[in-house]
């Protein structure tokens, strides 16, 4: 109920006691420390990276700061909306503002529709060009003198 530190304590609590790792738990467990900024802690949960954690490790070089390193790890993933929109991400950090429009507009032509998609691409435009905001309006949106 948005407190990450409760919900890792309780986590915690779900790892098995006979020493064995339980993967979906441990993904589970890495993704709440990322998000508390607890990188170190996060990569430990993960250990050894598994093909069901593997989209975790571009998080982890995102966290990091990372961002040319997560271009390469999100590429290497299987194609999707998620990975699409991480990956342009990092190309903007990167400063390949061209691939990142690219990447974000191809996911607004597919028909894809959610929230982070419509923020990143709204910031893209309002950081990339003066006319942003008609941008962001698309085609026929005009903006009003005074807005």
């Amino acid at each position: 109920m948005g407190d990450l530190g409760a919900a890792a304590r309780h986590l915690e609590t779900l790892r098995p006691r006979d020493g064995g790792e339980d993967e979906v738990l441990m993904g589970r467990l890495a993704l709440c420390y990322i998000n508390l900024g607890d990188v170190d802690t996060a990569r430990r949960c993960l250990g050894s990276s598994s093909s069901s954690n593997a989209t975790l490790a571009p998080l982890l070089s995102m966290a990091e700061g990372r961002y040319s390193d997560a271009v390469d790890e999100w590429r290497a993933l299987p194609q999707s909306d998620l990975a699409t929109q991480n990956l342009a991400v990092c190309l903007f950090y990167t400063g390949r503002v061209d691939e990142t429009l690219g990447l974000l507009d191809g996911l607004v032509e597919k028909g894809r529709s959610f929230h982070a998609l419509t923020f990143n691409l709204a910031t893209v435009y309002e950081l990339c060009s003066e006319k942003g905001r008609e941008r962001k309006g698309g085609a026929g949106g005009e903006s009003k003198k005074g807005d």
